[in-house]
């Protein structure tokens, strides 16, 4: 098996770079490079610096899994896999013994984000994370009937939004969503 290469993303010069400062290259490494530097474009907060420039770390680490996930520090993120954006709809219907029963249904609204945004998202969950982590864990725990969880709403709201808005990418109004492969890191086009 072979050995991954370490590397750090120089925020600065947009590459990825080893502990001497020189560049290096791969095919994952150049497409977490290529979304990142799409991030800083669309990050209106500024945490993409925070933390390529701070003194703490976090990893991106590949998956082949859906989007992306944030756990302590680490990111685990996919460059192939966009997120279409949907709607939960909540109807009231007889339950059949003369109550009523609420029924949630999706409503997929044509609007797509690019794997880059999904990025930038698990990324405000680390810079949360990292900076306010007794906020973090508060949102975390506490639920939230739209999006999930506190912690997904602050992130959504305060981080993804904002540069989805900036990136004319699709934006959402709860944390669902159902993931698509795409053609590129920075593209919200389909692959198939």
């Amino acid at each position: 098996m072979a050995r991954r290469k370490r590397a750090y993303y120089n925020y600065e010069k947009g590459i990825a770079v080893d502990k001497k400062g020189n560049q290096v290259n791969g095919k994952y490494l150049d497409d977490v490079v290529k979304a990142l530097n799409y991030d800083k474009d669309g990050d209106t907060k500024g945490i993409m610096k925070a933390i390529a420039t701070g003194k703490k770390t976090v990893n991106v680490k590949e998956t082949d899994g859906d989007g992306g996930a944030h756990k302590k520090g680490t990111i685990y993120w996919n460059p192939t896999s966009g997120l279409k954006m949907m709607t939960l709809h909540a109807i009231e219907m007889p339950d059949g013994y003369g109550g009523v029963k609420t029924v949630q249904y999706v409503d997929y609204t044509g609007e797509k984000q690019s794997p880059a945004l999904q990025l930038l998202h698990e990324s405000g969950h680390a810079y949360e994370y990292m900076y306010d982590r007794k906020g973090y864990k508060d949102r975390a725990g506490v639920r939230d009937a739209q999006y999930g969880w506190a912690e997904e709403r602050f992130v959504i709201e305060n981080f993804e939004t904002p540069a989805a808005n900036k990136l004319h990418e699709g934006t959402r109004t709860n944390h669902g969503g159902e993931p698509y492969p795409t053609d590129g890191p920075t593209s919200t086009k389909s692959l198939y």
